[in-house]
Formats: structure tokens, C-alpha cells, sequence
């Protein structure tokens, strides 16, 4: 949702942040807990960062876990609970709580002309592993190198033809080779939507099951595939959108909505954890730990 919030006002970076964060920026602690406004190597006291005069914050929901085991009552991290066996789930309870968090993005402070060298690094994370335009060649060194060197979670094969699908049989995606498209953003957002079919494969995300073309099945994973392609085209930084030829589906989800508002909550749950699985694996060379 940030990152569409962010294409709808036009900020450059997805980076945002509380109230509180923003006001945390100009005090440090000390050993006592007592603050103490933020100064230079001079010890000059740096500018104030502030929120723009006008601007409105935007509403994060966030669910958090607390995993209890049954019978000792210790809690254990939810990402450790992810990880055991079926068997091993059942000696725990789970309790979900929703928080809601106002954020603001960077561009509705002024924290560019308060902390510029905290801004430029900002700038530089928000830069990286980005695609290359290039005159009339648009590649995307990150996602070729996972293509190339068998990255993904399945095999990708750029095939001379006219069909992009995800093969639940086979575990496979085909995909025209990309010089077949009209330019390299559509080779990439096509693939992107094949690669958020595939993790919702059984051994994965496990939300992908058979079904018959037009069902409400079919059009409910066509819109979370859409969906994923275009959150991770805005991420990455080249231009994604619904393809035409979906929007019978586009239209079923608001229909959908209409009758059932929490089904958006549901897609977009969908959506986020497709689109976080495409963004680690591409950027996971990015993320590794230097060798020593």
C-alpha cells in the first residue's frame, strides 16, 4: 500500500516514518535516559527535523504474533514458529494483534535540508539493484542473474513463442524471450505476474490450486498475480499495470468487494508476501554478508 501511496503522490522514495520517529531524529539519550538535543562535531545544534506544515500522515496495519507453547507458557519468535514441523505447531497457541501506525514519507519533511548526508543514504539504498535504461535497451542485471544462474524457486525458460505460463505440474515458468515484447518493462512485468503465480505453489504459499478458466478461483489468483507484478514493477522501479486482458478479473474484484470488503484485506495479504518472496530472491545477492 506504501508503495502505490507513493506512485499515486509521486515521492521519490519509499522510505517513511512516524511522528515520533521524525521528532527522535533531533535528541540523543544518555545513560540517565535524559535527552538531549542532537549536536554537530562542533557542538552546534543541528537543525530541527520536522513534518511540512499541511501534510497528512497515511494509516500502516501491521499484525504482530505472540507464539505461546501450550504447556510451559514460554514465547518463542514467530518467525521460529514458521519454521517447525505441523506436529510441532500444535504445542503452541498463536495471538495475533493489529497495530496502526500514521507514517509520513521522507518528501513530507525536511529532512533532505536538515540531515542531507542521512538523506543521501536513504537515496542510495532506495537506489540499488535498480533496472538500467540504456537508449532503446531496458535490462534488469538483477533479474537476468537470477534467471541465468536458476535463482528463482522454479525453472524460468525464456522460449521463442507466444505463450507466458506457470505450469503447476511441471513447476516450471515459460515466457517469450524478451526481445519478442515491444520493450524490456512489459518482458519483466509479464514475468513478474508468471513468477507470482509460482509462489503459490504447494511447497510454498500453498494459495495456488486448479482451476477452470473464468471461475472465481481463477480470476481471484489472476488479481493477486496482477497485483504482485505491478507492487513489484513500482518497487523495482519500471512501469507495471494491469494488462488489458484482465480486466474481466479486475472488474469481478470490485464486484467482490462490494459484497465483502474484507476480501481486499485477503488479496492484498496474498499480495504482500508474493511480492516480498520476488523482491528477497532478486535483491538476496544484495542482502548476502561480505565474506570475511
Amino acid at each position: 500500500m506504501l508503495i502505490m501511496h507513493c506512485e499515486k503522490q509521486g515521492y521519490k522514495l519509499p522510505v517513511f516514518c512516524t511522528f515520533d520517529r521524525v521528532a527522535g531524529l533531533n535528541f540523543n539519550k544518555d545513560k540517565q535516559g535524559k535527552r538531549q538535543q542532537v549536536k554537530d562535531n562542533n557542538g552546534e545544534a543541528l537543525p530541527q527535523v520536522t513534518i511540512l506544515k499541511g501534510e497528512k500522515s497515511f494509516p500502516v496495519f501491521i499484525t504482530t504474533f505472540t507464539v505461546v507453547n501450550k504447556e510451559t507458557r514460554e514465547k518463542i519468535k514467530y518467525d521460529d514458529y514458521r519454521l517447525m514441523s505441523e506436529e510441532r505447531r500444535k504445542e503452541y497457541n498463536v495471538y495475533p494483534k493489529l497495530q496502526v501506525y500514521n507514517v509520513f514519507n521522507v518528501a513530507q519533511t525536511n529532512l533532505q535540508e536538515a540531515r542531507p548526508e542521512l538523506y543521501k543514504k536513504l537515496e542510495a539504498a532506495a537506489g540499488v539493484n535498480r533496472p538500467l535504461n540504456q537508449g532503446d535497451d531496458f535490462s534488469f542485471p538483477a533479474m537476468d542473474k537470477m534467471i541465468k544462474e536458476n535463482g528463482w524457486i522454479c525453472p524460468i525458460k525464456p522460449v521463442y513463442g507466444d505463450n507466458a505460463y506457470y505450469s503447476i505440474s511441471k513447476n516450471e515458468i515459460v515466457i517469450p524471450e524478451k526481445r519478442q515484447f515491444k520493450d524490456g518493462e512489459s518482458f519483466y512485468t509479464n514475468l513478474g505476474h508468471e513468477m507470482a503465480h509460482s509462489t503459490g505453489s504447494e511447497n510454498h504459499l500453498g494459495r495456488l490450486k486448479p482451476a477452470s478458466f473464468g471461475s472465481a478461483e481463477y480470476a481471484r489468483e489472476e488479481l493477486v498475480a496482477e497485483l504482485t507484478a505491478a507492487l513489484c514493477g513500482a518497487f523495482f522501479g519500471y512501469a507495471a499495470a494491469p494488462q488489458e486482458n484482465n480486466a474481466a478479473y479486475l472488474k469481478h474484484w470490485l464486484t467482490k468487494l462490494k459484497e465483502e470488503p474484507a476480501f481486499l484485506v485477503e488479496i492484498l495479504g496474498d499480495v504482500n508476501k508474493a511480492a516480498k518472496m520476488i523482491a528477497d530472491k532478486v535483491t538476496e545477492p544484495m542482502n548476502e554478508p561480505a565474506a570475511a
